[in-house]
């Protein structure tokens, strides 16, 4: 098992471009130095053997212009780790159309890479929500290699668009809901995404998010194209990876809970919990809170429910996370409408407060009717 590990890591790093090797080699050595140490030999090694690294590393190559199938590409949009992602226009004659096509890097094509991407093709196809950017064409090129055509989503990401606009927790809350409700729909087609993080998911003018780049997901379930997405190495983004993934462990949709909780731990406070000094560590869960992140004035808003959901979604063991998106996304329902957490406990102390808290006005008017009564009583004793 630690051997095929090895080697799957092994391909992964291969097809890395340098700054994105050198931050998972980081990112392994300080979650498992010895196979780290592996690593560095066989890459060193391989090096040697002709600067191997060097040679399987894809040349830039200037492809606006180019036509591919019936578009013409404008400009490139970003780089994945299969490949890149171009705007592109419609130029057959039959109609305008801008979309983005999905192409993989010159240089790099490996048959295993293009079957990857005929998964990708078929995952696309197979979901339909309003929150996930549409799969609306595909093909292959002259020279054989496949591309893809989707919905081309004008939008910036999540992180930026609620911090650029100042939106309330309210409102960050509700953005973030849609989103979970896309990855929810992805698992109960037996999807899980394992890239998710705020470079992918696009929010539009009229904030509507758009959740991209099923490059790297996960099939559920028996079949080849599961067996496919199981085995081929999956570049990972290693400040949103689950434990389970730097570990090469088994990943299951508590994987993708996991990056949903980083990426609400960003939106709640503008920082990373790997690079906020003023993120404490929960003694009892060993995990981050958003409470400590924040100014004074927003800790006690995020303290408590918050803090407790996150705190779920971060769970170092994925068996102590929500088992589902859903239950996730029930919690915050329940926080927004001042219902109890299941995050956090059932004690009836709790759950008292919140009550009040639903309940304010008709509270504060029994509480004056009371002291009215009380009053009367009083005078009535004096006479």
């Amino acid at each position: 098992m630690r051997a095929e590990h090895l080697e799957t890591l092994f391909a992964e790093l291969c097809d890395c471009d340098a700054p994105a090797r050198e931050a998972r080699l980081a990112e392994l050595a300080r979650h498992d130095p010895a196979l780290h140490a592996e690593l560095e030999s066989l890459l060193a090694a391989a090096g040697q053997a002709g600067n191997f690294l060097e040679v399987a590393a894809p040349q830039p190559v200037d492809l606006p212009g180019q036509r591919v199938g019936p578009y013409r590409l404008v400009r490139e949009l970003g780089q994945g780790g299969m490949g890149s992602v171009y705007l592109a226009e419609r130029d057959d004659g039959h109609y305008r159309q801008r979309v983005a096509v999905k192409l993989i890097r010159p240089g790099a094509s490996t048959p295993g890479l293009v079957q990857r991407f005929h998964a990708e093709r078929q995952i696309l196809a197979d979901l339909r929500h309003p929150h996930i950017a549409a799969l609306l064409d595909g093909g292959s090129r002259e020279d054989g290699q496949p591309y893809l055509v989707l919905e081309y989503v004008p939008g910036v990401p999540i992180d930026d668009y609620c911090r650029d606009r100042s939106l309330s927790v309210d409102r960050r809350l509700a953005l973030f809901i849609r989103v979970c409700e896309a990855v929810q729909h992805a698992h109960e087609q037996g999807v899980i995404h394992r890239d998710l993080k705020p470079g992918n998911i696009l929010v539009t003018a009229t904030g509507e998010p758009r959740l991209l780049d099923f490059g790297v997901a996960k099939l559920l379930g028996p079949g080849p194209a599961a067996a496919l997405t199981g085995t081929v190495p999956a570049p990972m983004t290693p400040a949103f990876a689950a434990p389970e993934q730097l570990h090469g462990e088994m990943v299951t949709p508590a994987t993708d809970v996991y990056a949903l909780g980083l990426i609400l731990f960003e939106l709640l406070t503008g920082r990373s919990p790997h690079d906020s000094p003023l993120a404490r560590l929960d003694p009892a869960a060993g995990v981050p809170r958003p409470s400590p992140a924040v100014a004074p004035s927003l800790r006690r808003r995020l303290r408590g429910d918050l803090d407790s959901i996150v705190a779920r979604a971060l769970a170092h063991d994925p068996r102590l996370r929500y088992p589902t998106v859903a239950q996730l996304i029930e919690d915050l329902h329940r926080y927004r409408q001042r219902l109890p957490v299941r995050a956090r406990g059932v004690g009836p102390v709790y759950r008292l407060g919140k009550f009040l808290a639903r309940h304010r006005l008709n509270t504060a008017l029994m509480v004056l009717a009371g002291l009215v009564l009380l009053g009367s009583g009083w005078r009535q004793m004096a006479v």
